[in-house]
């Protein structure tokens, strides 16, 4: 009997955004962390210690997901990465006109250092400096079909599991030997293009991201992740900036020089924050959401259990034990719910819990994505926050299993899941 162990946590950040989850079979252990940031610096310090002291030696993070570059979402990084090796890391792929309408939010909201501005100067140079070896940049694009196909996880497995891994040959096709678009060399531009660290790859979100052992055997489990930028906003923010400044520069190292020297000025960032109002952008819009859980094409015997300090341990044989995480992302709108759901419409019903985008914002919010079936509804905010989550979606969630993760020790959500064939 092959056994499959997924243990995820959602950790008590405050206003900001920490997950992490592990998938563990025989020996073997792929551990993965979403966004780890908050506007609350003490309490980021506090959980990325104590989750860098449950770790075993040799502190080894396999995956880092990333919804996007807002301060309360990557604040922890810098602590977190120093600390770990890190294999590879995924996060929507930002045009240089996008990752400059974060920086303007960011001087909107007084909260743009040195560090995120040069998070968002090149996010590929950033990581890579802190010890990331691979960056996949995933590319959204409206869904096809009936939604993202899950793979085939392989039917008889080895016994003796010794190491899991993304597998990378469904992400990255082999390079074509002549200059059309495939070609290593096109490929070298592109990654120039976007980023000075010289290993990162696009990726489009239609591609799911398997996981796979050292045999080469497909696991159950994998991860989708879903992009859907703001490209009317942003052209709008676009053509606003060329007529304030100049032209966006759209290679790397050129991008990276240029943001720096406009911010540096004060009257520059009042003009930048007028081509944001202008433009009328919608940051959080940007955002890639993930989806954490089975293919859903076998059946199992199932054991899940969910537990939390300030209340009773909760156990479950439902089927639906997949997670999925929406960022910030903009599900008010019915365009971007209904390719969101489009997109994920193969691996909706595997969702147990459930992550309300934007920290419970009514900005973000839909009632029709409590008709989706998740057993949960996780929001990440801070005590005493009004808007997040806003009143009218704690009483749309009053007759569901509302999980509230503050700062508060007693909020941390701990959930295990086992598959049995």
């Amino acid at each position: 009997m092959q056994i499959l162990q997924h243990v995820r946590t959602q950790h008590p950040i405050g206003q900001g955004f920490f997950h992490s989850g592990e998938v563990l079979v025989g020996r073997a252990a792929f551990r993965y962390v979403v966004d780890c940031g908050s506007t609350q610096p003490k309490v980021v310090r506090r959980e990325v210690t104590d989750y860098l002291e449950l770790m075993p030696d040799g502190k080894r993070l396999s995956a880092l997901f990333l919804s996007h570059i807002d301060n309360d979402h990557v604040s922890g990084l810098d602590e977190l990465l120093v600390n770990v090796s890190t294999t590879d890391a995924f996060l929507p792929l930002l045009t240089p006109a996008a990752r400059l309408a974060l920086a303007a939010h960011a001087i909107e909201q007084g909260r743009l250092s040195g560090t995120h501005l040069d998070f968002l100067a090149d996010p590929g140079r950033w990581l890579g400096e802190r010890g990331v070896g691979r960056i996949f940049f995933v590319r959204g694009g409206p869904p096809e079909g009936d939604g993202v196909v899950p793979p085939t996880p392989t039917p008889n497995q080895e016994s003796d599991v010794t190491s899991i891994e993304i597998d990378d040959r469904r992400l990255i096709e082999p390079p074509t030997s002549n200059d059309e678009p495939g070609s290593r060399q096109a490929r070298l531009r592109g990654a120039r293009r976007r980023s000075f660290h010289h290993n990162t790859f696009e990726i489009s979100h239609l591609r799911p991201i398997p996981l796979r052992t050292r045999g080469g055997a497909l696991l159950d489990w994998v991860f989708i992740a879903f992009v859907h930028p703001d490209e009317s906003a942003l052209q709008r923010f676009d053509r606003a900036v060329r007529r304030e400044f100049s032209a966006i520069p759209q290679t790397a190292v050129q991008f990276r020089s240029w943001v720096f020297e406009l911010v540096r000025s004060r009257a520059n960032r009042r003009r930048l924050r007028g081509c944001y109002h202008v433009a009328r952008i919608d940051v959080n819009a940007m955002s890639m959401s993930l989806y954490s859980g089975p293919s859903g094409t076998v059946l199992y015997d199932v054991r899940f259990a969910l537990r939390r300090v300030d209340s009773e341990y909760r156990r479950s044989k439902d089927q639906r034990v997949g997670w999925l995480g929406t960022g910030d992302a903009d599900l008010r709108r019915d365009l971007y719910r209904g390719e969101f759901e489009g997109h994920f419409a193969r691996v909706l019903g595997n969702v147990g819990t459930f992550t309300l985008p934007h920290h419970g914002s009514i900005h973000n919010f839909h009632p029709t994505l409590l008709e989706l079936g998740p057993q949960y509804y996780v929001v990440s905010s801070r005590t005493g926050n009004r808007h997040h989550p806003h009143r009218d979606v704690r009483r749309a969630l009053r007759w569901r299993q509302f999980l509230h993760v503050t700062e508060g020790l007693e909020t941390r959500v701990d959930e295990t899941v086992e598959l049995r064939r």
